[in-house]
């Protein structure tokens, strides 16, 4: 990889995960933030603005890298613990560097005793942008799969609000704008409201009522996946794909058609 000539400054990362992509060839890709190039495991950002710190670069160059890694988990799955740690900062003028030192590195590849993943290539550039709030409920649904925290039904039902949020319209028109069949958004407030017990329902239910099924808590799981990815891709100034009710799983059977994550 080259090093970059820039007027406003260089930011080195470090892709921390256990996969190995010796082989994998170099993604590039650029924002209104800067030129971003990752190869041999390595992110240069060539910055397109100027910033007074290098404090003030990373948090705008943070976003980007945020929307990757969990762009990579909700679509490609290329890695397990797909991250980028901060290396060094190459600036014009003498800034804030001692202030910015290297951080420490989660995985340490040991090639010759420890068994780790390979792969031929990198999780393309991100189409998406996270704010907080999509990335804290992604966090929350993430944690909640795996029972921490807060049932599923509660997680799923807080990103659905998140997503209708970001457009700041209702439910209806939230669907018309985020290119979604609003019976989508419409069943998963269906089936967070009437599913679950005393310590999973969001609501409070009659005591006939049913957990979520299997085949639910897969519907589910693609829905909420699918429509984060939605207001993403728009918050990242692209226009998706319309996804209609069709495209996801049948509920009445484990018949699966198109879908964008599964």
């Amino acid at each position: 990889m080259k090093k970059r000539k820039t007027n406003f400054g260089v930011l080195i990362y470090k892709l921390d995960t256990c996969t190995i992509f010796e082989k994998a060839p170099a993604v590039s890709g650029q924002n209104e933030v800067g030129n971003f190039e990752l190869e041999n495991e390595e992110l240069q950002v060539e910055l397109k603005h100027d910033y007074n710190t290098i404090k003030e670069a990373r948090n705008a160059v943070s976003q980007t890298l945020k929307s990757w890694q969990i762009e990579d988990e909700i679509l490609w799955k290329t890695t397990s613990g797909f991250r980028f740690v901060y290396v060094k900062a190459i600036f014009p003028q003498s800034t804030d560097q001692l202030s910015n030192l290297p951080e420490e590195l989660k995985y340490i590849k040991d090639y010759n005793e420890t068994l780790i993943i390979a792969s031929c290539k990198y999780p393309p550039f991100p189409e998406t942008l996270f704010t907080s709030e999509m990335e804290s409920a992604w966090v929350r649904y993430r944690k909640a799969k795996i029972g921490i925290g807060e049932s599923i039904q509660s997680a799923s039902y807080y990103l659905l609000t998140v997503v209708v949020n970001f457009t700041g319209e209702n439910m209806k028109k939230a669907a018309s704008i985020l290119f979604v069949d609003y019976k989508i958004l419409k069943k998963i407030g269906e089936l967070t409201s009437i599913r679950g017990n005393n310590f999973t329902s969001r609501k409070s239910l009659s005591r006939n009522t049913l957990e979520l099924s299997i085949i639910e808590k897969h519907w589910l799981d693609i829905a909420v996946k699918n429509i984060l990815i939605q207001a993403a891709t728009m918050n990242g100034d692209r226009k998706p794909s319309r996804i209609e009710l069709n495209d996801l799983p049948n509920l009445q059977n484990t018949t699966h058609n198109k879908s964008y994550t599964q």
